[in-house]
Parts: structure tokens; sequence; C-alpha cells
């Protein structure tokens, strides 16, 4: 069955739908990397293939909405992260303790800590 939903609404449903989302291509090294870092601290993240057809109207959202055209292009609990420089760069960050609690990217933090 065709998805005859707008790519924004389908952007909205699965960032309601995933707490972590990364829309990347069939070949995408750095998408690799990113999804070995969310392995190596033990959380999943749903991968969107915006090279499918079914994924265009998305896909063309996703850009729309965060000016990037390259993948990885990753969200975390509804917060645009960017590609996999910033998720390291964010993860370096979170690890260093230095974040401010009151900060709202603090739910990254959590999500990107470890799971014991």
């Amino acid at each position: 069955m065709v998805d005859t939903r707008s790519g924004d609404d389908q952007l909205k449903q699965a960032l309601a739908d995933n707490r972590c989302v990364m829309f990347s291509i069939q070949q995408c090294g750095w998408c690799d990397r990113a999804q070995e870092l969310f392995a190596k601290v033990g959380r999943q993240c749903e991968r969107i293939m915006m090279d499918r057809p079914e994924n265009a109207r998305m896909s063309k959202s996703v850009v729309k909405h965060t000016g990037m055209m390259t993948v990885p292009n990753i969200f975390i609990d509804n917060m645009h992260i960017g590609g996999y420089d910033r998720l390291l760069q964010a993860q370096t960050q979170c690890s260093s303790g230095k974040m401010d609690p009151n900060d709202p990217s603090q739910t990254v933090c959590e999500f990107l800590k470890e799971k014991k």
C-alpha cells in the first residue's frame, strides 16, 4: 500500500515513533559508523533510507527542515543533531560532564549514555 501522507507528516510520524532516527542511504560509511556508535552505547536508532522511492517525499521534507543534503542526518528525541561529526561532538561534550543539566540537549546526553 502506498503511503499518501505528505512528506512533513511522514517525518513527524517517524520522529514521534522513534527516539532516534537516522536518515541514510544504502552505501554510506559515515552512517555505518554512526550505527556502530549507537550499538556501542547499547541504543537503537531507526535507519530510514532516503534513496528508496517510498521515502522520496519524506527525504525532501528532511532537507527542507534541516537544510542538510548530506547523510547521515540524525535526530535524537526530536532534536536535530546533524551528521556523524556532530554526533561525535555531542557524545564528547556529554561525556565531559560539562553539560548544563537545564540544557535541552540533556536528553541527547541521556540517550548517548552507555547502557549498563
